[in-house]
C-alpha cells in the first residue's frame, strides 16, 4: 500500500503463495506501524512473483478524524 507520494505505508502479503483464481487481501487502514492512516487516496499494488504485469488499485481512505 502505498501514499500518493510513493511511500510504502504497509505490505500486506510478501512472498506467499496464493492459490490460481480470484483471492482476496483484506487491509485494515493502517500503516506498518499499526497507526491509521490519514484520509488520502493510496495504490495498492499487487505483483505476482515471476509475472511481468502488474496490478494497481486506487481506494479511498475517510477518516473522522
Amino acid at each position: 500500500v502505498y501514499n500518493m507520494e510513493g511511500c510504502l505505508k504497509k505490505t500486506l502479503i510478501e512472498k506467499e503463495q496464493s492459490p490460481k483464481g480470484n483471492n482476496r487481501i483484506d487491509w485494515d487502514g493502517r500503516d506498518s506501524n499499526g497507526i491509521v492512516v490519514p484520509s488520502g487516496a493510496y495504490a495498492i499494488v499487487v505483483k505476482a512473483e515471476g509475472a511481468e504485469n502488474v496490478a494497481t488499485k486506487t481506494v479511498v481512505v475517510l477518516n473522522d478524524r
